[in-house]
């Protein structure tokens, strides 16, 4: 395929290779603001954060005929679980989406755990600006913690629109051979596609810890792989929630002049931006 650098997983290669601890396994977005921000578009190629797998399976079906579609995410596991999900669908589950972790993961013995919920007795209790620290009562102690990790999320498929939409799930695995699975973060996977070769690049809530210039620098090669007219679509949270790191698509919004992108349309907090420029033409006959 032109404008594919490296050689990206099918199905068969991710759901062989691929295991370990699954963070997310359905999705908290309702992919319905995806479809709509898109605004009836049809891409042909897409590059997706593949968390659970359902926004990569949703791209598939809102795709042109013979898309390519790209999951990426940095857990192995992450990329499996999709694996999983492709191959129920590839086996001839059409009339509903309802795949279960549970199923998956006795299926695959070994091959897949869900994160552990990680909860830690508190010892002591520290003040920040004074920089000193006040041990506590063995008795608060013993009935009281911090979450260092919440675990695994398996949302309800409420949030997939199409999950019992027959037509669009026969859609889907008509185009499973386009599906493909690639191990890298947000800030590499730039690397394994030439300048301007994707329609769509999804970065769902992927944080960002600081806006240094190395991060807004891999960030900008990663908006380079878009074609002009191409959206970023991303989950730009709650903003009053200001104890968190910002999303890859609220420092896209922020620095839009530097990355070449205007505002587009949002649903929800689902946000699309597109990239300016002049359109290529026939770009779609080319590989």
């Amino acid at each position: 395929m032109v404008g594919v650098l490296k050689r990206p997983m099918d199905m068969g290669e991710a759901f062989m290779t691929c295991g370990g601890f699954v963070r997310y396994f359905g999705t908290n977005e309702p992919v319905i603001h995806i479809a709509k921000v898109m605004e009836g578009r049809q891409p042909r190629r897409v590059l997706a954060c593949c968390g659970g797998g359902d926004q990569a399976l949703t791209f598939l079906g809102l795709a042109k005929e013979h898309p390519e579609v790209y999951a990426f995410d940095m857990n192995p596991a992450q990329l499996f679980v999709l694996a999983c999900k492709a191959r129920l669908l590839e086996e001839g589950q059409v009339k509903t989406f309802s795949p279960s972790f549970d199923r998956i993961s006795r299926s695959n013995l070994g091959r897949i755990r869900a994160l552990p919920q990680d909860v830690r007795r508190i010892s002591r209790l520290v003040n920040i600006p004074a920089r000193k620290a006040v041990r506590v009562s063995a008795d608060f102690a013993g009935k009281f913690g911090f979450e260092v990790d919440s675990g695994m999320y398996d949302y309800c498929q409420k949030n997939v629109y199409w999950a019992n939409d027959k037509r669009f799930i026969m859609k889907i695995r008509a185009s499973l051979a386009g599906l493909k699975a690639i191990h890298a973060d947000a800030l590499s996977v730039a690397d394994w596609f030439a300048r301007e070769y994707l329609d769509i690049i999804y970065v769902s809530d992927i944080p960002l810890h600081n806006a240094i210039p190395f991060y807004l620098e891999r960030l900008r090669a990663l908006v380079d792989r878009l074609s002009p007219g191409g959206l970023v679509i991303g989950n730009a949270e709650d903003q009053q929630e200001l104890d968190r790191c910002p999303s890859i698509i609220e420092v896209m919004r922020c620095y839009k002049e530097l990355f070449g992108l205007l505002e587009f349309r949002q649903e929800g907090q689902i946000v699309a931006l597109m990239k300016t420029g002049a359109k290529k033409q026939k770009r779609d006959k080319q590989g």
